[in-house]
């Protein structure tokens, strides 16, 4: 079966004087998301690390809606996403997206990092 998953962090996010605010709104946005998008969330996002998260999604998820969500209710922080496509081969665990494995999460950390490489060049 084919997923999509996301794999997101938050720009300069040591450089953010109000961390405990944003950390508060993100947990915020990512609840809403679990609820709003719960037919579609095959593992909900969840926060990984201090500024970065993921979740695993259906195929025919509106992904980039999504993703525009998050970008306009967490202004005026700034978010990079890396989204990859393919199959799981952990078992998937449906409350938490921690520790899952996988094609989809290969291709969606190798966006990533493409992504923070690109951005530290410029």
């Amino acid at each position: 079966m084919q997923y999509i998953a996301m794999i997101s962090d938050v720009i300069e996010s040591k450089s953010i004087k109000e961390r405990q605010h944003s950390k508060d709104q993100l947990n915020k946005i990512l609840k809403q998301l679990n609820e709003q998008y719960q037919t579609t969330n095959v593992s909900n996002f969840t926060i990984t690390t201090g500024d970065e998260f993921q979740a695993l999604l259906t195929a025919n998820v509106p992904f980039l809606r999504i993703m525009d969500e998050i970008l306009m209710a967490f202004r005026p922080y700034k978010v990079r996403f890396g989204f990859g496509l393919g199959e799981m081969m952990s078992e998937i665990n449906s409350e938490i997206s921690i520790g899952a494995d996988g094609p989809t999460y290969w291709h969606a950390s190798a966006a990533i990092e493409y992504i923070h490489k690109k951005m530290t060049m410029e």
